[in-house]
Order: structure tokens, then sequence, then C-alpha cells
């Protein structure tokens, strides 16, 4: 026959069963706010860098640099008080004497304290998902604790459990999401996802992080970084076409100047990469862009933004008007790296890619074995790389064409006595690749590195129609 358990014991046993609860959600807080604070610290150590040197390109600007230090610091305070709360819950479990209800509720009540008084700082960021995943994970055991409790002390009957329990939950998910921005978040899982240049498909967190921006927040002054992913420092990637309804959408909906800027340069850019067709309509939405958003009207807080977008947008344009798409490739000569006298039209009759470099350009220098490839491959055929190379000394250069095995010959930059090359065809961004097709027409321009599969269908496309009017041609003058 088994011993009676007393009251006491029982109420022990409960207490003891609330003391482990507490022990693990404390040790697992700690834990997790601890690396948290580990990552926050590194970016903050980043961005402050950043910020003293005023140096951080893939920032945007250094407005933008600073707004990440304050968000850093932030983050920063809100895992600290994260750890706080993960020591305050292991000074309970060994404390505590009362009942499991007022053990939960009081653990509840302390950590939504946490999350809402984070919220009331109206910060415009987040922690990585998986931080914040877990913050909230721990509301929830919070919840599920303190329903479990009510159950135990048999303070309401089975339905009204469940609807504690549910009604619990939904607020635990509720002041987690007070602290989220959602806008702000999916901007960041776009720029996180963003794919490399080798892809022809956007990432599916991309996506569909895309579609609920669209639906949901295309008013939202915290979605600028959007139309920053589909094109600002290079072309846009190659399946950017597909997000052109998109940044009409935010056009058309949003008012915030930061955000219609990049959204409206994004749409400009994304229009003139859709093929030869288009370049009038690309030149009308550049011109647009350049008269809504007149230095004039600049707000001081915008004024080391605005500008460079301007600059992109006024490159653009000029690319257009003289180097556009279905245009004649102008004139270009100069002399190689052996100081012999070169010209574009000494590679007439052949399809050219017009390809800058230099041996301080990583992206640049990560191209040329695929070059080579192109090369070897299409040798003895009308087809021909012509480099443009930037280096101020001729000797590392040359030493770098020795080392890579690039064969093909390359334009000096720098030309006595006239503009460089790289003023003249508008290359800002290193690479760039133009694509003239054996008649002298650019086919195709990439600011940036290309996706390497469209890079070689668009070289073999024009090369096979070069061969097949050579072939059209001798038969007729026999």
């Amino acid at each position: 026959m088994k011993p009676e358990i007393t009251e006491i014991e029982l109420r022990e046993r409960k207490l003891n069963r609330a003391r482990r609860f507490l022990k693990v959600v404390g040790i697992l807080t700690i834990a997790f706010s601890a690396l948290a604070l580990f990552f926050t610290w590194s970016d903050k150590v980043n961005f402050e860098a950043a910020w003293q040197v005023k140096e951080r390109p893939e920032m945007g600007s250094v407005a933008t640099i600073r707004q990440h230090t304050i968000e850093s610091r932030y983050l920063q305070a809100s895992n600290l008080a994260c750890l706080a709360f993960g020591i305050l819950l292991l000074v309970l479990a060994r404390r505590v004497k009362t009942s499991p209800v007022a053990v939960t509720r009081a653990c509840f009540a302390i950590f939504a304290g946490v999350v809402l008084f984070l919220a009331a700082l109206n910060l415009h960021t987040l922690a990585s998902p998986i931080v914040l995943s877990f913050k909230i994970a721990v509301v929830i055991a919070l919840a599920w604790a303190h329903a479990a409790a009510l159950a135990y002390a048999g303070k309401a009957p089975h339905k009204g459990r469940i609807a504690a329990t549910t009604a619990v939950l939904v607020a635990a998910l509720l002041g987690a999401g007070v602290y989220v921005n959602a806008p702000a978040l999916l901007t960041k899982v776009c720029v996180r996802f963003r794919p490399d240049t080798d892809s022809r498909e956007p990432h599916w967190a991309f996506a569909q992080a895309a579609e609920l921006i669209t639906r949901w927040f295309a008013d939202s002054p915290d979605i600028a970084n959007f139309g920053f992913c589909l094109g600002f420092q290079a072309d846009p990637p190659p399946w950017a076409g597909r997000y052109e309804g998109h940044l009409r959408s935010i056009l058309e909906k949003n008012h915030h100047r930061y955000v219609r800027g990049l959204a409206h340069l994004a749409l400009a850019l994304v229009v003139q990469q859709s093929g030869e067709a288009r370049q009038d309509e690309a030149a009308g939405i550049f011109r647009q862009f350049l008269k809504d958003f007149d230095p004039k009207d600049t707000p001081p807080c915008l004024s080391g933004l605005e500008p460079t977008e301007r600059y992109r947008a006024e490159a653009e344009l000029e690319a257009i008007s003289t180097r556009g798409l279905g245009d004649a490739a102008p004139e270009l000569d100069g002399e190689d790296l052996d100081g012999k006298p070169m010209r574009l039209a000494d590679f007439k009759g052949k399809v050219v890619l017009l390809s800058s470099w230099a041996t301080w350009c990583r992206p640049c220098m990560k191209l040329v074995p695929h070059e080579r490839k192109v090369a070897t491959r299409l040798q003895g055929r009308p087809f021909a790389i012509v480099g443009v190379n930037a280096d101020r000394e001729k000797e590392k250069a040359l030493a770098a064409c020795e080392r890579e095995r690039m064969t093909w010959r390359s334009f000096v930059n720098e030309r006595a006595g006239r503009p460089r090359i790289a003023q003249a065809w508008g290359l800002a961004v290193w690479p760039t690749l133009y694509l003239i097709d054996h008649k002298g027409v650019i086919r195709k321009r990439w600011v940036g590195s290309p996706v390497l599969e469209e890079l070689d269908t668009t070289i073999d496309r024009l090369v096979e129609k070069a061969e097949q009017e050579g072939l059209d041609r001798s038969v007729m003058e026999k």
C-alpha cells in the first residue's frame, strides 16, 4: 500500500517542478543572450569603426552608418535586459517559496515587461531571427507554464484552462510582436538573401519577403533598402525584372522621399536592363527622377544620400545617349600594356567583349579565369576580348597578365593629353563589361560582375549570328 502524500509534500513537489523549470529557462536565456551579446558587440565595434573613419561604401552613406551604430547599441541593451532576466530566473529558482501559480505569473509579467519596455523605445531594428525566435519562444513557454500552474492549482475547469492558455499565448505573441518592426525585418531579409550575381533566380526568402513588403508595407518608411537590393551600386540582378511591378506599387503608395528615391532609381535601372526596346522608356524614368528629386528640395537629413543617387541617374542617362544598347560603339583608341597603338576598330568583324579590370579589383580578377575559358573555347571564331586596365603601374598589370594567362590585349586607361578611357566610357564601377557585335553595335552591358551563364549565352548567340552572316556573304559572292 502506497503511503499517503500529504498536502505539504504535494506542495513541495510542485515547487520543485517550478524551480527546475525556472532553472532550465534561466540557463537557456543566459546562454542565448550571451551569444547574442557577442554578435551585437562585434557589429557595434564594426559600425563604430566605420563611423570613425567615415567609410563603409556597402552601407551607402555616413548617415546610414550612424543609424546602424545606434541600432547596434539598442540591440545590446535588449540582450543585456534578457541576460538580466535569465539571472533573475535563476535567483527565483533558488529562493522561490510560494505557489507555482505566483511564480509563473511573476516570471511572465517580468518578461512581458521587458518586451514592452523595449517596444516603448520604438526601436526600428531587430536581433538575428534566431535570437528573436528564442525570445518569443521564452514568452510562449512561460505562458504555457502559467496555464499549467493554473491547472495544478485547480483554478479553472478543463475548457476554462484551454481558453486561458489560448488567451495568454495570443497575448505573449502580441507582446513580442510589438517589438518587431515588420517592414524593417522583411527589408533586412531581402538584403541578407539577395543572391550573388551567379544566380538566375531570387532566393526563396527574398521572394517571400518582397511579396509581403509590397502587399502590406508598400507605404512604410522602413523599406528603402528594398530598392537598394534591386540595383544601385551595380546592375540589377538578372531576375529583377519580375519585381518591376513591386517598385511601381511602392512609388504609387509611398510618400517618404528616401524610399521613393531608391525605388524610382531601381525602377529606371530595371527597365534599362530589360533590353534595347525599352532604352527610351528608361531614359524618361531617369529624367523624371532628376526632376522629382531636385537638389533644391533635398532635406538636410538626405544631403549625403541624394547626390549619390543623382550622380548614378545622370551617368546612366549619359550612357543611354552615347553608349546605349542598339547604338554604334563610339571609337576607342589608345595604347596597350606593351605601349603599342591600339584601336577598337582593329577588331571590326568580330564580337568584342570590352572588359574593364585592375589588379586591385577583386571581382575583376575573379572573372578572369572564366574569360580565359571563353577565349579558349571560341578560339578561331569571330570573337575577341579587349581589356581596359586601370592600374597605375604597368608592371603590376603585366605581371597579372602573365600569372593569369591573359592572352588578350588591354588598353591602358590613362591617355596622354586626353580623358581617361574610364571617363570617356563612363566606367564608374569595376568591372564593367560591354558586348559589341560584329557590326560594332553595343548589344549588352554589365555593371559589376555578370551572371556567367547569361554572359556565355549572349556571346554564343552573337558569335553564331556573325558566323552565319559571314557564311551567307560568302555564298552570295560566289
